[in-house]
């Protein structure tokens, strides 16, 4: 037996268990920087179950600050990228690496990503800070039915200093986790914003196989 026909009788076998063990999800096929959740996208609806751990044994809860989880689901259906949802909320297909359980990413937030535009005046130019009025949209836009499902969690590292004036609060560092279906490239400098009105400076992008994983700052007015 080839590794190919392990492999399909592998997700054929999840794909019965989830079949009795799971429950309805609508998957969604990103297409453009747009939101991945756009009714155009929706591809079919799959029975999945989920857990924390890659045995499938359902015995313990995800934790505090985990974002991943494992999928048990027919995989000959799905693409690194896919997202779906229901009930339980929004995941990404972050993995599928051979004869492999799915790793899969829950998504806390939604997100739209702006860059500011470069400056080409030369001399007494005035204020060259961060402007929203010179931000160009990256990944969605103003409309949040455009913004992208992403994880957000505490952690990550990173820092903007803090201004020491009394009263200031320190840049949290978190952790922003994006599926590999995402199209654009991400640069450090990059503003992400969220549906709680934060404002995150992109610190360290970093693009794997498993999608980008980014560490940002809050940036406080």
């Amino acid at each position: 037996m080839d590794a190919a026909t392990l492999q399909a009788k592998l997700y054929a076998g999840y794909g019965k268990a989830a079949a009795v063990m799971g429950s309805d999800f609508q998957l969604y096929r990103p297409n453009g920087p747009n939101s991945p959740l756009a009714p155009g996208n929706l591809v079919r609806t799959v029975k999945m179950a989920l857990d924390s751990e890659a045995n499938y044994q359902f015995q313990h809860p995800n934790e505090y600050g985990d974002a991943t989880w494992y999928a048990l689901t027919d995989g000959s259906v799905l693409q690194p990228g896919d997202y779906f949802r229901n009930g339980q909320g929004t995941f990404f297909v972050a993995g599928m690496q051979p004869l492999l359980p799915v790793l899969i990413v829950e998504c806390t937030r939604l997100i739209r990503i702006v860059r500011q535009q470069s400056r080409q005046q030369v001399g007494a130019v005035g204020y060259g800070g961060i402007q929203t009025a010179n931000e160009l949209d990256v990944l969605g836009s103003a409309d949040p039915a455009t913004h992208w499902p992403a994880s957000v969690l505490l952690g990550g590292g990173g820092s903007i200093p803090n201004l020491g004036l009394p009263g200031s609060t320190p840049a949290a560092s978190r952790r922003v986790l994006l599926p590999p279906s995402v199209p654009v490239n991400l640069f450090a400098g990059d503003i992400i914003m969220d549906d709680l009105g934060r404002r995150l400076s992109i610190i360290a992008p970093e693009l794997t196989e498993l999608g980008w994983r980014i560490n940002v700052a809050e940036i406080h007015a």
